[in-house]
């Protein structure tokens, strides 16, 4: 896992920065994940918040939290941490929250599994059954699906 330099990085990050008009950026960090160390993971977060990043994301393959919580143990900035528990999933929300630096925790992936587990479920049972009505009193409903495509009251489309 090669990654960029930190200058033409902080660099790319300034450059989104000046883009983003009133968008967050978040910087993700991938020093832990390249395994390159703690104080290159702490290097980069730093230069990325003077950059402009409003956010920084720390990210780990490692099925243990210790190492995310030694980053959030040694991190000096007030800029708040996004974290991102893949691989470390033991890892609660109350032990993020009691860092005082985790503001975002983000379970994309856990969601994304979650929705395949589901959709084998259901295709299995509909190929077992030969038909759908057994799977139509577990799954969601047209009204739920036609109401997730509507716009939030007072968001644009």
């Amino acid at each position: 896992h090669e990654l960029a330099d930190v200058h033409e990085f902080a660099a790319k990050v300034r450059a989104a920065k000046l883009a983003a008009g009133s968008m967050l950026v978040l910087a993700r960090v991938q020093s832990l994940v390249a395994q390159h160390g703690q104080s290159d993971a702490l290097a980069r977060a730093h230069a990325y918040v003077d950059s402009g990043a409003d956010a920084i994301v720390i990210h780990s393959r490692s099925s243990e939290p210790t190492e995310i919580l030694r980053f959030l143990e040694a991190w000096d900035g007030v800029t708040p941490v996004v974290l991102i528990p893949t691989t470390y999933h033991q890892l609660t929300i109350s032990q993020m929250r009691s860092t005082g630096k985790v503001r975002m925790a983000v379970y994309a992936n856990q969601g994304l599994r979650a929705a395949i587990s589901a959709m084998t479920r259901a295709f299995r049972q509909i190929i077992a059954e030969e038909s759908s009505p057994g799977v139509e009193t577990w799954i969601a409903s047209l009204d739920e699906v036609f109401a997730l495509q509507k716009p939030a009251e007072g968001r644009n489309p």
